[in-house]
């Protein structure tokens, strides 16, 4: 899933120079946020909304980000929106737009990334005097020229610094913003189930980790990579809790699911005993691809969540999917994926 940030701009550079909005006007740009994606941060020439896998609710392609950029300008007064895959492509589209007049858009898709950033100045940046001073030794004076100096001359020259300026300057930067309100606007994403009789038999603790891998395919599409830490919890009849984690690895696919859950699986005690809850949790900030698929409607998680079994029975026939589905199901295992603020184990 495509990366997809929305920077919607006030009129003015800085707010905090001249018409600085009033309390009750920054508590509805926080409201507007919050109702659209759990992703946000505020910037100071506007506010970033991560808007990735939302064309199920606002429209896909352009017709989504139009439409939040229309509501911005309606209920808020924002300028004009600018959108692409990093928050410095999503900024310079939205200063672009605004020269066309208010409430206008424009979207850089991933392939044009790099041509769109080459044309700007290195002012753009927040590059120090002294480093624009070096940079310009080595005739660099736009993001073009700087995209194409060698990353180990960049390294020696300017150290790491200026390898971190040239994955800006080529769009490959996909850190956050501001992790300003990640505490409040980041919860903790789980996956898992619970069960009123004990799984006790080898072939049902297999089939519900063969499941929760389906699942964390389908709400996890960017994979195990997608967040710094995957704990695996599990609770026993006795109400014994056990944690295991590990860190993100591995491609978007269903084998490196089953993988990661059965190399958690491994570090959990007394796995023998029955087990009655178990559930993925990503313990570390979600790529946003991830964290997008929780706004989809319940109709639409139903329908792929299907579209996944239906592929990996296509593909691997031996699994037995359904058979291994109708097993648990027999069984009264009740499946959630949602979003919790408090550690430890949770009922639904």
């Amino acid at each position: 899933m495509t990366v997809l940030l929305l920077h919607l701009r006030q009129h003015t550079v800085d707010p905090g120079l001249e018409h600085s909005p009033s309390q009750g006007s920054a508590g509805c740009l926080i409201d507007f946020c919050r109702e659209r994606t759990p992703n946000w941060a505020p910037a100071r020439d506007g506010v970033f909304l991560d808007l990735s896998g939302t064309g199920r609710l606002y429209g896909h392609g352009t017709d989504g980000l139009a439409r939040v950029c229309a509501e911005a300008r309606d209920q808020l007064g924002l300028a004009a929106g600018g959108a692409g895959s990093t928050h410095l492509v999503a900024r310079l589209a939205s200063l672009m737009a605004r020269s066309w007049g208010p409430g206008h858009l424009l979207s850089v898709p991933p392939w044009a990334t790099r041509s769109f950033l080459a044309g700007f100045s290195l002012a753009v940046m927040p590059v120090s005097p002294r480093l624009m001073k070096r940079l310009r030794q080595l005739g660099v004076h736009t993001l073009g020229d700087l995209q194409m100096v060698p990353r180990p001359l960049l390294k020696a020259v300017l150290g790491t610094t200026g390898v971190g300026l040239a994955v800006q300057a080529a769009g490959l930067d996909r850190a956050w913003p501001s992790a300003q309100t990640a505490r409040e606007t980041q919860p903790v994403w789980r996956v898992g189930f619970s069960c009123p009789r004990p799984l006790t038999s080898a072939a049902l603790l297999r089939a519900a980790r063969h499941g929760l891998a389906i699942r964390a395919l389908t709400w996890f599409p960017a994979g195990p990579d997608g967040t710094s830490w995957w704990g695996l919890h599990a609770r026993w009849p006795d109400g014994n809790l056990f944690q295991a984690k590990l860190p993100g690895t591995g491609e978007p696919t269903w084998l490196a699911w089953r993988s990661l859950i059965h190399r958690l699986w491994q570090r959990l005690p007394d796995r023998r005993s029955g087990l009655v809850h178990l559930e993925l949790r990503a313990e570390g900030p979600l790529n946003p691809a991830c964290s997008q698929i929780s706004l989809f409607p319940a109709d639409a998680a139903a329908i792929r969540l299907a579209r996944v079994m239906r592929d990996l029975h296509g593909v691997a026939p031996g699994l037995m999917v359904p058979a291994s589905e109708g097993l648990l199901r027999d069984r009264g295992v009740c499946w959630f994926q949602a979003a919790c603020q408090v550690d430890g184990v949770h009922s639904d």
